[in-house]
């Protein structure tokens, strides 16, 4: 089937949130969205509403709705829910019509292999595709370390310190992009 999803949008008042969340990620455990009048894109939302979006199967889609309706009923809640098929799509190929790359502090640049770049006298480039772990240098704190990396090399040349005689760990859980960031910038005992 083409069909990949139902996505059940669930308004609700925002002070119920948290009595429903449990039935919320029992029906759709791979994950649910909320928002509200403050949320990008909230069209139709007025100020103490919620709309849950739940993601369910397409053969459970219409006992999930109906767990929903019959536990704001329980509730006393007045609720709307409303639904839309989700077609079936290559999230990979999706995703990636929206990364592009990243440059930090005018010396390092960040690309998926599928955007590399050419080569800038001055620029690391690091190729890194972007999975499941972090490290695609676009959080403030990675951009941050790779700012840091950049400055305690320039220092450590300025003072004469051969680099390639010192290590540096990176104690990370990604992608080891701060490790290879070190590696190109002169350490050589990078772990």
């Amino acid at each position: 089937t083409d069909l990949e999803a139902v996505e059940l949008l669930w308004t609700v008042p925002s002070t119920a949130v948290d009595a429903l969340a449990p039935l919320c990620w029992l029906l759709s455990p791979q994950g649910i969205q909320t928002e509200d009048v403050a949320s990008l894109g909230a069209a139709g939302l007025v100020a103490g509403q919620t709309r849950i979006h739940l993601f369910v199967d397409p053969a459970e889609a219409q006992a999930a709705a109906l767990r929903l309706q019959a536990q704001a009923a329980a509730l006393g809640l007045d609720t709307t829910l409303d639904q839309r098929d989700l077609a079936r799509q290559d999230w990979n190929a999706e995703w990636k019509k929206h990364f592009v790359p990243i440059e930090v502090a005018g010396r390092v640049r960040v690309e998926p292999s599928w955007l590399q770049g050419p080569d800038t006298p001055g620029l690391i480039r690091i190729a890194i595709d972007p999975g499941m772990a972090f490290g695609t240098g676009t959080h403030e704190t990675t951009q941050l370390c790779m700012t840091a990396l950049c400055d305690l090399a320039d220092q450590a040349r300025s003072r004469g310190v051969d680099l390639g005689q010192r290590t540096l760990l990176d104690a990370g859980t990604g992608s080891a992009i701060l490790a290879i960031l070190a590696h190109r910038l002169g350490w050589r005992g990078v772990v």
